[in-house]
């Protein structure tokens, strides 16, 4: 906090900040006090300063890096929720001290606790906010931001539906979540752009959905199947087409799996689903990438786990391929 007072014609301006140590500088005019104190406030807020780094912890970095950039993310509430806890675990450190094998620390004693997923969030979100401090905070760091090595992580999950679960799950599922599970197994939608289709992105005559603000941020068409369109066309009238949260759709997915004794699916599953369909009804991967919004084509791999023989089921109505040409 700076207090400005004059003395002996000059006014002095003293500035004190937990962590920091004080600074004091004098001034003929007011104005130029006033000048320098609120810009030395402003430099110690980023963390931009002639102090010793050790005296920037990484809390104070991690809640300029939430306001500047997690604020702004849609994926806001998931970042901030690891942002706080890595500001619970790291937050009275020294930005100083996370270097390279500060973090290899880190990740040892996660190993045996969490995934290797969850320690690479972690870590990578450690670096992001160390990354931030370099590029717009004036940090310096002597060996610039750390790097260390992370477990390759498992193949995506391959759970695909099995001879007689599809049935036994419309059977203890209501009609609106019926619907919602046969429209993501002819689509390949994720759960949230489902809850949020409106009947201004459904075009009937063109048989398509327009997706609109996906996760990846891009918009795209998908060409309605016959069942899909069907499903559609009969809920179009209402303003949303479905009245149900994200989360109560897969807790009433998993509901149903129970009931049904079916383990280990899950409602993101369909997603796999409904692509590996669309690679053994023939699509090629352009194709399929189109309609799934991936543009990581080695992404899309992940999703695809085909089944022998399985194109002769011919589960999937083949008019899409006609659709496809409206994308």
């Amino acid at each position: 906090m700076a207090s400005i007072s004059k003395r002996g014609g000059k006014y002095q301006v003293q500035i004190r900040r937990k962590g920091f140590s004080s600074r004091n500088k004098n001034f003929r005019y007011l104005a130029d006090a006033k000048k320098w104190a609120l810009q030395m406030e402003r430099d110690l807020e980023v963390g931009f300063t002639d102090e010793p780094i050790k005296q920037l912890f990484f809390v104070e970095l991690a809640d300029r890096f939430d306001q500047v950039v997690i604020k702004g993310l849609k994926s806001a509430a998931r970042e901030r929720s690891r942002l706080r806890l890595m500001k619970s675990r790291l937050g009275d450190v020294s930005v100083a001290k996370i270097d390279a094998q500060y973090l290899a620390k880190y990740r040892d004693s996660r190993t045996e606790l969490v995934s290797p997923q969850t320690i690479r969030h972690e870590v990578n979100m450690v670096r992001r906010v160390l990354r931030f401090g370099i590029q717009e905070c004036g940090l310096r760091l002597a060996d610039g931001v750390p790097s260390i090595r992370l477990a390759k992580l498992p193949r995506g999950r391959a759970r695909r539906l099995h001879k007689g679960e599809y049935d036994l799950l419309m059977a203890r599922l209501s009609t609106e979540m019926r619907d919602v599970v046969d429209l993501a197994l002819e689509t390949g939608m994720r759960r949230s752009e489902l809850i949020k289709l409106k009947p201004e992105h459904i075009s009937i005559q063109n048989r398509l959905i327009r997706v609109i603000d996906p996760k990846n941020g891009v918009d795209r068409n998908i060409p309605l199947t016959a069942k899909a369109l069907e499903i559609v066309t009969a809920r179009v009238a209402s303003e949303t087409l479905f009245n149900l949260q994200p989360d109560n759709v897969s807790k009433l997915f998993l509901k149903a799996c129970r009931s049904s004794a079916i383990l280990g699916l899950r409602f993101h599953d369909l997603r796999h689903e409904a692509i590996s369909r669309f690679f053994e009804e023939g699509l090629s991967v352009a194709q399929v990438a189109s309609i799934s919004g991936h543009s990581d084509y080695r992404m899309l791999a992940r999703y695809a786990h085909l089944k022998p023989f399985s194109r002769s089921a011919g589960k999937i109505d083949h008019d899409i391929f006609s659709s496809l040409s409206s994308l």
